[in-house]
């Protein structure tokens, strides 16, 4: 009889874009703001309009407004770096105590934005389509407006879009932003950088600078601007759930083809999910199941020892999540008692070290008394009580542990460490399998593109985690697994999408 093949899988948003769900920042942003709607307007008041070349109203009544409002209210680069000798009070501009705050100035542009589009939509003659259009505006008025919307508005106008470090990558604009205004680094994060115009560094510190706070005490102001992510938060997880509505059953078959793609198992199979996604379904595990199934001929079984959504779930606030986590033996007994945990964003418990370690090279230890320690994902998988719906930790053995569509960045390094730790990939026998997106598979040349620059990022965490083991060599990490044949890097398994 054959033994139990064990994975675990990691999944990052790469999954749900393979399955068609348009989950990126960016995509975020353009529904939020109004750039995806005036496409879509536009395109019906001229079908011919090519709508990737439509931000016009976007660029002259957001960014360039904000642009003008912050080269005319903020000094200039050597103004701004002689004021930097004084950091007790950031919000410094020409007239200080007449100017407006900048987040309220960006609500007022965008809301300036929104109703020119109200305006265009009246220009379509279709009334059905109107009133379509009409709704969706309003559903993107109603979302709650915060102060990392106004930040994110800010470093679109000003960070190029050439930038190695670009502005709607949201968890590094966190840190960015959480170290300029919470720490008294002398060199700005914001050097790292590249922007659209000379200045205009200067010109977004200032407008950073020029963010309210209701007490000017460092620890209170970070507070303060938790609560703010949180409400942006709010917002990220209404877009997931919309998109995830609006792709219906189409989404939840890809998803159920992909993943048993992925498992790529013809045996009987038990496994653990680490789900960096935000989505969730109650059907999403069963119809995988009957998937699995259908494909073997019930000759197979799979079995989900545990799924975990680390960084929380979209669906916070759906009835038939909370039905679904009751019906999988979550411990609380009662409806009222779960706090599903809503989706958070965090950065890296690396990047805030102890000082007294950092001159001792690498340390895991955080410095609870720097104010950015409450944004660190280990701050915030507790504050959001993730484990509340975590019935069962992983399996103690796996056979692989698989990745499929994660980035491998650097802010989920200490989950990635602590897996490494615990199946002990130096010593053992676990494959580590990668799997990348290849695109247009009929361009060779990018495919392979793709692939190096997934082996670039695997070579990267390896190494980094090799530098954590003692007493090993464990520089030589990426080799040994190869020689061992326990390391592959795959293009993403066909799966006939819908």
């Amino acid at each position: 009889m054959n033994e139990m093949n064990r994975q675990l899988i990691v999944m990052g948003n790469g999954f749900d874009l393979e399955c068609g769900l348009k989950t990126k920042y960016q995509d975020f942003f353009d529904y939020r703001f109004g750039i995806s709607l005036e496409k879509q307007i536009i395109k019906r008041i001229n079908p011919k309009t090519d709508e990737k070349e439509v931000t016009e109203n976007f660029d002259q009544l957001v960014k360039a407004k904000i642009r003008k409002y912050c080269t005319e209210n903020f000094g200039s680069i050597s103004r701004y770096v002689d004021f930097l000798g004084d950091t007790s009070d950031l919000s410094y501009t020409k007239n200080e105590k007449s100017a407006p705050s900048i987040v309220k100035q960006c609500r007022d542009m965008l809301n300036g934005y929104w109703d020119k589009l109200g305006k265009l939509i009246t220009r379509i003659e279709d009334q059905h389509v109107q009133d379509e259009l009409i709704s969706k505006l309003n559903q993107i008025k109603g979302w709650q407006y915060n102060t990392w919307e106004a930040i994110f508005l800010i470093a679109n106008t000003f960070i190029s879009s050439k930038s190695s470090i670009q502005w709607q990558d949201v968890e590094t604009m966190i840190f960015s932003v959480v170290t300029e205004l919470l720490t008294d680094s002398e060199k700005s994060v914001f050097d790292r950088y590249s922007f659209a115009e000379q200045g205009d560094e200067s010109y977004l510190l200032s407008a950073l600078g020029n963010l309210y706070f209701k007490d000017s005490e460092t620890d209170n102001k970070a507070i303060e601007l938790l609560e703010e992510l949180q409400k942006f938060e709010s917002n990220f997880a209404k877009y997931v759930n919309k998109i995830k509505d609006d792709a219906g059953e189409k989404y939840y078959n890809n998803a159920s083809r992909l993943f048993n793609a992925i498992l790529n198992s013809k045996r009987a199979t038990i496994i653990d999910v680490l789900s960096f996604n935000y989505s969730l379904d109650s059907s999403f595990i069963g119809s995988c199941k009957k998937m699995f199934d259908y494909i073997h001929d019930n000759q197979a079984s799979l079995e989900i020892n545990s799924w975990s959504n680390i960084h929380g779930v979209a669906a916070v606030k759906d009835e038939v999540s909370l039905d679904w986590l009751l019906s999988s033996g979550v411990k609380l007994l009662e409806k009222k008692n779960i706090n599903i945990p809503a989706p958070i964003f965090g950065i890296d418990n690396h990047g805030i070290l102890s000082p007294d370690n950092q001159q001792n090279g690498p340390s895991s230890e955080i410095n609870l008394d720097d104010p950015r320690s409450i944004f660190t994902k280990s701050y915030r998988l507790i504050d959001n009580h993730v484990n509340e719906i975590r019935v069962k930790s992983f399996q103690d053995k796996v056979d692989v542990i698989i990745f499929f569509g994660h980035s491998l960045g650097h802010a989920d390094y200490s989950y990635f460490e602590s897996i490494f730790d615990k199946y002990d990939i130096f010593h053992s026998n676990v494959k580590l399998e990668f799997y990348y997106y290849p695109g247009n598979k009929s361009d060779e040349a990018a495919a392979k593109r793709a692939e190096r620059k997934t082996i670039k990022n695997i070579v990267k965490l390896l190494t980094s985690y090799g530098e954590t083991l003692e007493g090993e060599h464990g520089e030589n990490i990426v080799n040994k697994l190869m020689l061992e044949q326990r390391l592959s890097v795959l293009p993403n398994p066909s799966f006939g999408a819908e």
